[in-house]
């Protein structure tokens, strides 16, 4: 399979290649090569229902929701200053990942996870944290993968909003389960209710 996703990413790419140095009077016929394979590709992984990089039947959504009286979660982080103020994380401070991959961690590895194991990941989590906040506050604005590859890195902060860094640093890192019901949250956004999960300090 490896073989098989190395192979259809690289007819892509020489694909790709092929568009840029076609003669004008050739390009439309390189351009359509290119989309009827891409189209063609993504058709045959949706019917074998596998990922080939970069190429991927995930969805975009899985379900419609149609009972709004569903009560939803999600993992939260939130920096904690000295004086037991809470901030928001940088998105970009764990780098390459983002929060809700690095998050789902708590859903999956937390339970299982030695006391040990769970507070090298707090740390770590911190320490990633407040070295983005220090990085923000001093002005840099490439950090995370931007530090490497600028503009490229493609950053999902849309998803989360623009984030302003804390005035303080860090002293502690709190790991929240959010719960909601979405048609309260449509009238009021503060209405959600918070569990603490964890707290590391430093």
């Amino acid at each position: 399979m490896q073989i098989g996703s190395l192979a259809a990413f690289a007819i892509f790419v020489a694909l790709g290649v092929r568009v840029l140095t076609s003669a004008a009077e050739r390009r439309r016929r390189a351009i359509n090569h290119l989309l009827a394979y891409t189209l063609g590709v993504h058709a045959f992984l949706l019917i074998a229902q596998k990922d080939a990089w970069p190429f991927s039947v995930y969805p975009m959504m899985a379900a419609v929701s149609r009972n709004r009286s569903d009560q939803h979660q999600m993992i939260v982080a939130r920096g904690v200053d000295a004086q037991g103020r809470e901030w928001p994380v940088d998105p970009i401070a764990w780098s390459p990942l983002y929060p809700s991959s690095t998050l789902a961690w708590f859903d999956v590895g937390y339970p299982s996870a030695s006391a040990a194991e769970r507070q090298s990941v707090m740390r770590f989590l911190l320490e990633r944290a407040e070295k983005a906040r220090r990085q923000r506050a001093a002005g840099e604005a490439f950090i995370g993968n931007r530090a490497l590859l600028g503009p490229l890195a493609a950053p999902d902060t849309n998803l989360y909003g623009a984030v302003s860094p804390a005035p303080m640093p860090f002293r502690a890192l709190r790991i929240y389960r959010v719960f909601w019901n979405p048609t309260a949250f449509a009238r009021d956004p503060s209405r959600v209710t918070r569990k603490l999960l964890c707290e590391y300090r430093s």
